[in-house]
């Protein structure tokens, strides 16, 4: 069994149709050159069903302009990237019917096209493949309906494409025409690489996060169902009210900008630290014609790492996606997509289900945006360091990744560890220092239900409650007793924050998920 074979046993199984005939070759090839053919596997089978088992017609105009995989006599009109885009989908569609994979002859189609997008300074991994193949796509067939085959093979076509990139530059591309070497034993160099070709379309596009991508495979996200089941366990219910508050707030409440690259350290939700990157005017085809901003992030959690994008719109956006923020996350929207909902018929429960399946992640990102761009909470509720000075300045160093970098610590997280490191040393569990306790929610025994003075508090407040949570008011803890009920009596205890004066990410530390379907919420 070949290294790769045992990959896509473990995470990727629905590949492994399109790989058994080719377990030969697979075992003939360098680590790199199996990823590759493990792309082309995810190319394969989204050309078998898009474009093979319908007929599609739009095959036919790619193969009139096409000879296997490259590009012949193609038309002047038509851009580079679509031109090659149909070749590839040609060449596949040839070696599906042929039962076999000419991978030299894919690779050297596409070292032409990522030579040419050198030159020319464009990218393979961005939106802008969609705005061009689509469109293209579109012209050619003749209608919206017939170019969905070349919609829905955008993605592993992309991902494909960096992997061909490895193949050209000797290593993981992780800043624009450049490898990094492989580390580790081949089984594990191949995880790699195809962990982290789940994470585009999207992360090639964004230096500036090179620096936080992990460099071994145990530390990013898998692609089993196993690992998307325990990062769903972190979830949160979507609430697209509170999304589009927290864009409102993001684009109308703000004083700072987000220009530099920020290190959020949390320990909220599974999420162990965000990485954002400088926000952006955002790309007309994402979001609509008043998109706002735009910026990519990585998540460092539990279930490991991953990465994605964020764009804020307009009322437009919310009207084609069901909020103001279109949230990418590449590496979990297959799983998302596989739930019963997204294989829904309608659209709407379709968008549903992903919304659902990355609501804890959205919400976050949305909340530390927030955060950081409004003053009010930013100066109030947050330790800030400066880990690393710009080396340059304007494009050019953004497009290097040599920004700034500043570290945000929310207080009540520096405050968690100092009293944790303090008490382990002094052999006890609480620290002796009197501290203010926030309204938090919390778990109820089964078979019982929160009481009306509760459910009052909270709505005062702002907290939404799930069926089984009650609320804890404001108190104090560490001190003598006397302490804690002269600092009640006081009236500082009683007094109550609103939303707009907290941390949002204190706001979402009260609200908890209910079970996702098949797993048992927390004990």
């Amino acid at each position: 069994m070949s290294l790769l074979e045992r990959f896509l046993d473990s995470e990727r199984p629905d590949l492994l149709g399109e790989f058994d005939p080719h377990r030969e070759l697979a075992s003939s090839l360098d680590p790199i050159g199996q990823a590759v053919l493990g792309g082309w596997c995810e190319l394969a089978l989204a050309v078998r069903e898009g474009f093979l088992d319908s007929g599609a017609p739009l095959l036919a105009f790619y193969r009139e302009q096409s000879s296997g995989y490259t590009p012949e006599d193609p038309d002047p009109e038509r851009f580079v990237v679509p031109i090659f885009f149909g070749a590839i989908v040609n060449g596949v569609a040839e070696d599906l019917e042929e039962n076999t994979v000419r991978l030299d002859n894919l690779l050297s189609s596409f070292a032409t096209l990522h030579e040419a997008m050198t030159r020319g300074g464009g990218s393979l991994y961005g939106t802008a493949v969609f705005a061009q193949v689509v469109p293209d796509a579109i012209e050619l067939a003749g209608s919206p309906e017939l170019a969905a085959p070349a919609a829905s093979s955008i993605v592993p076509w992309q991902r494909l494409a960096w992997l061909s990139e490895c193949k050209l530059r000797g290593g993981a591309v992780l800043a624009r025409g450049r490898g990094e070497p492989l580390v580790g034993e081949p089984e594990e160099q191949i995880a790699f690489l195809l962990r982290l070709a789940a994470n585009q379309p999207g992360l090639s596009n964004w230096p500036e996060l090179a620096r936080f991508v992990p460099r071994r495979s145990e530390s990013l996200l898998p692609l089993s169902d196993v690992a998307y089941r325990r990062f769903r366990r972190q979830g949160l219910p979507s609430d697209p009210d509170l999304s589009n508050r927290l864009v409102e707030e993001i684009v109308e409440a703000r004083h700072y900008a987000l220009d530099t690259i920020s290190v959020v350290e949390l320990e909220e939700l599974g999420v162990r630290r965000i990485v954002l990157t400088p926000e952006e005017k955002p790309e007309p085809s994402v979001i609509g014609a008043e998109g706002s901003f735009h910026c990519a992030f990585l998540v460092d959690h539990d279930a490991g790492t991953f990465t994605g994008t964020a764009s804020l719109g307009d009322e437009a956006t919310a009207e084609g996606f069901g909020r103001r923020a279109v949230v990418m996350i590449p590496a979990i929207a297959q799983h998302a997509a596989s739930e019963p909902r997204a294989r829904s018929e309608d659209r709407e429960r379709g968008l549903d289900a992903f919304h659902e399946a990355q609501a804890a992640i959205e919400l976050l990102i949305l909340s530390t945006w927030r955060d950081l761009v409004v003053p009010s909470v930013r100066e109030e509720h947050y330790e800030i360091d400066r880990l690393r000075k710009a080396k340059g300045s304007g494009k050019r160093a953004a497009k290097r990744g040599n920004l700034e970098i500043v570290r945000y610590v929310p207080r009540r997280l520096v405050y968690r560890r100092a009293a944790k490191e303090a008490a382990a040393k002094e052999g006890r569990q609480e620290p002796k220092t009197l501290h203010a306790v926030g309204a938090f929610s919390r778990r109820l025994p089964e078979g019982k239900k929160r009481g009306p003075e509760a459910e009052r508090f909270a709505v005062e407040i702002g907290i939404p409650l799930a069926a089984h949570q009650t609320i804890v008011k404001p108190h104090f803890r560490g001190g003598t007793e006397d302490e804690r009920k002269a600092a009640m009596e006081s009236g500082f205890g009683r007094q109550v924050r609103r939303w707009r004066s907290w941390s949002a990410l204190d706001l979402l530390r009260t609200r908890a998920a209910e079970p996702p379907p098949g797993e048992d919420g927390p004990g």
